[in-house]
């Protein structure tokens, strides 16, 4: 096994996932209080709950480009034609998931093949229901098994269509995107020491 140290992108970006767990506090139901307001509590729990898990994907696809970046532009060292070539690249290539990890096995990272990325990739799908789908599976992911089946294998329950995170769901997303940008921030040294 190969030494590795983090990067301080790397260990920042773990923090920051692991600061939006711990800041995910909620008020608690108690029998005395009104049905209505036991319904409200629950409301703004899965509210809470869909942020929290929007922001730890978004940490880690943040992170994901930017090392993306850093190998490709190391690799340009100052090449002026290359760097014009990058940005048209960034702009068409980082509008997906898609673009952007097929872009790293093109500089020999397998990421669609790894585990890591396999267990990370429900909360993938689950934050695209939360953002383009408030909370609900959107209706390109109602019609692909594919997208409800990532969700579940994350841990995530589906009612209907609507995608179920609760506080263990986030300590998954918390674990798997911490383990997804390790195993990014491993292949990039890697990568770099290369160049």
């Amino acid at each position: 096994m190969t030494f590795w140290t983090a990067s301080a992108e790397c260990e920042k970006a773990v923090v920051e996932i692991n600061t939006v767990l711990a800041d995910v506090s909620l008020p608690r139901t108690t029998r005395a209080q009104s049905a209505r307001n036991r319904s409200r509590v629950r409301i703004a729990s899965q509210r809470a709950h869909a942020l929290a898990l929007v922001s730890m994907v978004s940490t880690c696809e943040d992170y994901c480009q930017a090392a993306l970046s850093s190998l490709v532009e190391r690799g340009l060292d100052a090449n002026v034609t290359g760097e014009r070539l990058w940005d048209q690249v960034i702009d068409s290539t980082f509008r997906s998931w898609n673009g952007h990890l097929a872009l790293w096995n093109k500089w020999g990272v397998a990421v669609l093949k790894s585990v890591e990325y396999k267990e990370f990739s429900g909360f993938i799908a689950a934050r695209n229901s939360a953002v383009h789908g408030l909370g609900v599976l959107t209706r390109v992911q109602q019609r692909s098994a594919t997208a409800q089946t990532e969700i579940r294998s994350a841990g995530l329950t589906i009612v209907g269509d609507r995608v179920i995170i609760d506080r263990m769901a986030l300590r998954q997303c918390r674990d798997k995107s911490t383990e997804f940008i390790t195993y990014l921030d491993r292949n990039l040294a890697l990568e770099l020491a290369k160049l």
